[in-house]
């Protein structure tokens, strides 16, 4: 982002003296703050997590879900 005004140039100069973010805190964000899904194979019917990346069989067709 590049600052213009004089508020977006003050609040980007004050950014400089916070701590970066711990392996904690982006953890909880990204667990907190984003919706997870899973994208579910055409064929095979295998459905994995976008997050974790785990697979499993899906016996639902489309049409219920």
């Amino acid at each position: 982002m590049l600052a213009r005004t004089k508020n977006q140039k003050s609040i980007m100069s004050a950014g400089g003296y916070l701590r970066p973010l711990t392996a904690k805190q982006k953890e909880w964000a990204f667990r907190n703050s984003v919706e997870h899904f899973a994208y579910r194979h055409p064929k095979s019917h295998k459905c994995t997590c976008m997050d974790c990346g785990h697979q499993w069989k899906s016996d639902d067709t489309a049409d219920n879900l």
